[in-house]
């Protein structure tokens, strides 16, 4: 009986893939047991007269699955990195950025908390933000996160955990995902400015995708007490000719609590002799289609 014992009560393994997307219209991942989770919008800005809105969960694969929705609030760094708040550990250089995170996550109230979709299914996620009285002016944010739940024979069954050995191991490997947009309340702000810095051409190393012939590397310093969304793109131009695109990145955010992010935008090709080589930042925020900021390449 003992024997019986220790074979079925050992343990399982569960994987968690945490996707933390806040690019792109729509936020999507997929697994490979054909559940396949899509979130939009791909932000939410709350504030002022704008206290309430919706996102939407849609489950456009070909199995049915249950979600967990929470609110989780998430640090940016200086690299782009987007990390949850409780990861960070005291003394880091992320800890800075820990302490200038104004977090939304106590004024935001949201319905359902659970949900179960079939394929092809979709649920309305109600959002609503009650800033409390006297709330100082800035930015807040916390972030949506809509998480896969195991399924319910995700552990092993007695049978074939009884089927093991004295000395093995069972193990289940469970692929679970999750998507996170962030919830922005701007109370009495707008988004911050932006420059571009120190923009460089750099060429593929070894370590590079293949696919792409170098990159453009910069820093984008914010100003103010918001945040700035928006795309870069690379244009090149010869004399009069029309400028052409040779790389981009949408869904670049520049969140309130660093001032410089590190962005690397590859190139679907190498600038040549006598182009001239521009950087640009375009709002998607506030006014989209704005150029927010600009800077130039030197090419020898």
């Amino acid at each position: 009986m003992d024997a019986l014992l220790r074979r079925t009560c050992r343990p399982f393994l569960l994987a968690f893939a945490l996707l933390a997307l806040t690019a792109g219209g729509l936020a999507r991942a997929q697994q490979p047991d054909g559940a396949d989770l899509n979130i939009s919008p791909k932000r939410l800005v709350l504030g002022g007269a704008n206290r309430s809105g919706v996102v939407y969960v849609f489950n456009r694969g070909t199995s049915g699955a249950s979600y967990a929705i929470d609110l989780v609030d998430r640090v940016m760094l200086e690299d782009g990195q987007i990390i949850p708040l409780d990861e960070i550990k005291a003394g880091t250089d992320a800890a800075g950025a820990a302490g200038r995170l104004q977090s939304a996550k106590v004024m935001i109230t949201f319905s359902p908390r659970r949900v179960t979709l079939g394929p092809g299914e979709s649920q309305t996620i109600r959002v609503r933000v009650l800033p409390p009285q006297g709330l100082k002016a800035g930015e807040y944010r916390t972030h949506l996160t809509v998480a896969t739940l195991p399924p319910e024979d995700a552990g092993l069954t007695a049978e074939q955990a009884a089927a093991t050995s004295e000395d093995e191991l069972s193990t289940r490997v469970v692929a679970l995902l999750a998507l996170s947009i962030p919830l922005i309340v701007r109370q009495d702000t707008t988004p911050g400015a932006v420059t571009i810095a120190g923009p460089a051409l750099r060429l593929r190393t070894d370590g590079d995708a293949q696919d792409s012939p170098g990159s453009v590397e910069l820093q984008l310093a914010r100003t103010g007490d918001g945040s700035s969304y928006g795309n870069l793109e690379v244009l090149a131009q010869k004399g009069n000719a029309k400028p052409e695109s040779i790389g981009a990145m949408k869904g670049i955010a520049v969140y309130p609590e660093i001032a410089v992010r590190a962005a690397t935008i590859p190139l679907v090709r190498l600038p040549v002799a006598r182009e001239q080589v521009t950087v640009r930042y375009t709002d998607d925020d506030a006014t989209p289609g704005k150029v927010l900021a600009t800077a130039n390449i030197d090419v020898r």
